[in-house]
């Protein structure tokens, strides 16, 4: 199964100067083959609700010139798609950001959506009571998104 990871904001959302989202899928420890994500914004924007920030599998910088002025809202790229694991089990997303520095603010602010490869969307937001947000040092989180690969909602998107 393939299928795409973004961090999309929950409420609009300042982005400070050299603000960074370093993203992975780890399985057991082990970072995915192709998981690993950098976003990196070198001017101050504003990004609303349900915007993308963040895209896993890509690396990419955000800069005036690198957006068509006047044309939209500052949103991230997509995500691309990443090869899954046939058993889904001790999946974990990691995020390390400099923006965020307390897993309340974190839960708070954004999600994650699962996007299969036919486009269709799963909205995950940190802030549901069934999402374990594990604090691993200032700005470095790690969550458990097993659950969701392997739940029915998300295979019958998939």
């Amino acid at each position: 199964m393939k299928a795409a990871f973004e961090i999309y904001a929950e409420k609009p959302l300042s982005i400070k100067l050299d603000t960074y989202f370093k993203t992975a899928l780890v399985q057991s420890g082990t970072p995915i083959a192709g998981s690993e994500g950098l976003d990196r914004y070198t001017f101050l924007c504003f990004i609303g609700s349900e915007k993308r920030v963040a895209g896993l599998g890509r690396t990419y910088t955000y800069s005036l010139s690198s957006l068509p002025a006047g044309l939209g809202p500052v949103e991230a790229r997509p995500g691309k798609n990443i090869d899954l694991p046939v058993v889904c089990d001790d999946v974990n997303l990691v995020v390390e950001t400099n923006l965020i520095l307390d897993p309340a603010i974190l839960a708070d602010s954004f999600g994650v959506r699962l996007i299969n490869e036919q486009g269709k969307k799963y909205d995950v937001p940190f802030s549901r009571p069934d999402v374990a947000i594990g604090w691993d040092g200032r700005g470095r989180y790690i969550i458990p998104i097993s659950a969701f690969l392997c739940s029915r909602l998300f295979r019958a998107v998939s």
